[in-house]
């Protein structure tokens, strides 16, 4: 190549460097293709054609002219890696990785790379893998702050809040004021319970940019969040008197504010802010919630129901908590009429959650009028609807109803299974099974089942002594499993298929669990009884014919625990002899 030609090559790289820096991305496009046409045989021309195409969001011609440098220079990692990158761009995470192991197969120390399949290897959750990739990339170039940012990710993945601080201060050393490693390094400390680094990394964030507004909002939610509110409100107000563009952009901290200054018993304080929200949105639920409180705590409870009626005549999304506000403030006041009424118009909503709650808050005005069994059936209705305070109460304040509930679900089943019942009792396979005890025969169960002649003797021992226990009973009317140490099953059953040797039958559980089939059998004197394990683990148990007396004595406890508890009543007259 002339020394002109020299010259000219390194003006028209100059040239397209400056444009890409401009983002004057087609004049970058344009000088690239001078450089095809000027230098044909070179490589740098079509790869910034590449780059310009990329800049401007067409991903496919990119490719195209990035595969045409490579062409040119094989040996060019860089062009490869950028190669690698679109394709991950396009989804096709495999060709990329297949890529960016083939530079590493030539390029070992190749930087880019090294973090790319440490991204890789942490997103399939191989973290120690990726650990490995960054700590070379690191090696390589001690000052890579991408690095330092992904392995931070990694360490905070792995619970390494240390390591993961000091990549997050390393990172910050090229990148003073960047908002994303001033947020990874505060959430950072509150991950790992260190408040009072939490509160100092707060300060030195604002410190760099005072008027910052959203970051002393952070600040102001973040000791909200540790209940120091006289802290929170002198946060908010920072935030609130350097808003440069008026009071509607502070909207959230005048929010955060008045809270902050109701949670203190300052209801003036909290008002005035409250009010100045509704001035700016009225739509806002919060306000109207937040006045109620104020005035409940200063003794104004009509006040604070006049705020709730009028919030439910402005705002349009969330009424449910303005009703449910209500609620709860005449349940306070022992008002049990006006109460049930706000909670109703939950109950009158078009929407399952809303409904959820309205059951809820009902079961707990019923509580507070002691009325448990009636709170019981509110809760278990908001229950159904999936609210897990419900089911909390119904755990913590409900238990006698729920043997109650589990009756009457059971005598609805049995009023529905009449035809069954004289389908069963006509079973030719069924009727010799009938009224008898059936306990599990270990050495046949163990001899007829090839999984545990594949498995260590240890193990065969263990799983045996779980089974020598189960014992099962029957009649036409339902089915019972014990296995002392676990909940007993009782099932009512439909014949499904039914031959001369095995019978299917679908088992439906009285405890509210979901159906399934069972397959009955008869080899020799043994029943065989298959579906009783877990699917993918289940084994034929080999059942033989014991009298009552001969059960082992902690299937008789357990036997007599559910005559005790009217858990057999379901039985016929003949099986309840046997016992």
């Amino acid at each position: 190549m002339t020394e002109k030609e020299l010259i000219e090559r390194e003006e028209l790289l100059e040239d397209i460097l400056d444009a890409l820096e401009d983002g004057d991305y087609e004049e970058a496009e344009d000088l690239a293709d001078e450089a095809i046409d000027a230098f044909p045989e070179e490589a740098f021309g079509y790869y910034y054609v590449g780059e310009a195409m990329f800049l401007q969001g067409d991903i496919d011609d990119a490719i195209a002219y990035y595969q045409q440098a490579i062409e040119k220079a094989s040996d060019n990692p860089d062009y490869k890696a950028r190669l690698a990158l679109m394709h991950a761009k396009l989804n096709e995470e495999e060709k990329a990785k297949q890529i960016y192991k083939s530079i590493l197969d030539v390029h070992g120390d190749h930087v880019d790379t090294l973090v790319a399949m440490g991204v890789y290897a942490s997103n399939e959750n191989a973290l120690e893998e990726a650990l490995g990739y960054l700590d070379r990339a690191l090696e390589v170039s001690p000052d890579y702050d991408v690095a330092y940012r992904i392995r931070a990710i990694v360490h905070t993945s792995l619970g390494n809040y240390t390591e993961a601080l000091e990549d997050i201060e390393k990172a910050l050393e090229s990148n003073k004021d960047d908002r994303e490693l001033w947020l990874q390094k505060i959430n950072l400390y509150g991950m790992s319970g260190n408040v009072k680094a939490t509160e100092q990394a707060y300060k030195d964030w604002i410190s760099q940019a005072p008027e910052d507004t959203s970051r002393h909002s952070g600040q102001a939610a973040f000791y909200a969040e540790q209940g120091n509110y006289q802290g929170a409100e002198m946060a908010y107000t920072e935030a609130i008197d350097r808003e440069l563009y008026g009071d509607y952009a502070a909207l959230s901290s005048i929010l955060g504010r008045a809270w902050a200054c109701l949670h203190q018993g300052n209801t003036t304080g909290a008002v005035d802010d409250f009010s100045r929200v509704i001035k700016l949105d009225a739509k806002l639920v919060d306000s109207y919630i937040g006045i109620a409180e104020a005035r409940v705590k200063d003794g104004l409870m009509e006040a604070a129901i006049t705020y709730l009626d009028l919030g439910l005549d402005i705002v349009l999304d969330n009424k449910w908590m303005l009703y449910n506000k209500k609620g709860v403030i005449h349940v306070q006041a022992e008002q049990w009429e006006a109460a049930a009424a706000a909670f109703q118009g939950l109950l009158d909503m078009d929407d399952e959650e809303a409904n959820a709650e309205g059951h809820f808050s009902m079961g707990k005005l019923y509580q507070a009028k002691g009325d448990l069994e009636a709170a019981f059936r509110s809760w278990r209705k908001a229950s159904d609807i999936f609210h897990l305070e419900a089911e909390e109460c119904i755990e913590k304040y409900c238990t006698p109803f729920l043997s109650v509930e589990l009756k009457e679900k059971e005598q609805a089943l049995l009023g529905g299974m009449e035809d069954a019942f004289k389908t069963n009792k006509q079973s030719t396979f069924l009727k010799p099974i009938f009224n008898k005890f059936w306990k599990v025969d270990i050495k046949t169960t163990s001899s007829k089942n090839p999984m545990f002649a594949k498995m260590p003797a240890k193990m065969e021992k263990q799983i045996m002594g779980l089974l020598e226990n189960i014992c099962l009973g029957l009649d036409y009317k339902g089915v019972v499993v014990l296995n002392p140490g676990q909940d007993s099953v009782r099932m009512l059953y439909t014949i499904k298929n039914e031959s001369a040797k095995v019978t299917v039958i679908n088992g439906i559980p009285l405890n509210g669990n979901t159906e399934r089939e069972f397959t009955l059998g008869v080899a020799g004197k043994h029943l065989t009884l298959k579906g009783f394990g877990d699917e993918g683990a289940d084994v034929e148990l080999s059942m033989e014919s014991v009298d009552t007396a001969s059960l082992p004595k902690n299937v008789q406890r357990e036997l007599k625990k559910l005559v005790d508890q009217g858990d057999l009543d379901l039985m016929s007259d003949e099986f309840r002899a046997l016992l």
